[in-house]
């Protein structure tokens, strides 16, 4: 993994991650947009994982999940999401949950 403090362009590894959702789902600003499209030419590691991440949403998309379906598993997965991202602020070797 790439070192999260790593600066490509006017962002850091690390401060690509709250951004990817609405990266891909077009939802930032033209000039956030071009920070992370300069960051990601320079970093491949952030390339892969925005590919990867593009393929998760893109795949949890075309899943049918009932209008009613059980809220627990939204909040489940947002949780997991949430522990996998924050681990990728902890220094390299603590393999802590945190939890």
């Amino acid at each position: 993994m790439a070192d999260p403090n790593r600066r490509i362009g006017t962002l850091r590894c690390r401060d690509l991650m709250p951004h990817l959702g609405g990266y891909v789902d077009h939802e930032i600003s033209a000039e956030l947009r071009e920070a992370i499209d300069a960051h990601l030419e320079g970093c491949p590691e952030c390339a892969d994982f925005g590919s990867e991440y593009a393929r998760l949403v893109d795949t949890l998309r075309s899943l049918s999940i009932p209008e009613d379906g059980d809220d627990s598993v939204e909040a489940r997965l947002l949780g997991r999401l949430g522990r996998l991202w924050s681990a990728s602020d902890r220094p390299p070797g603590d393999d802590s949950t945190g939890a």
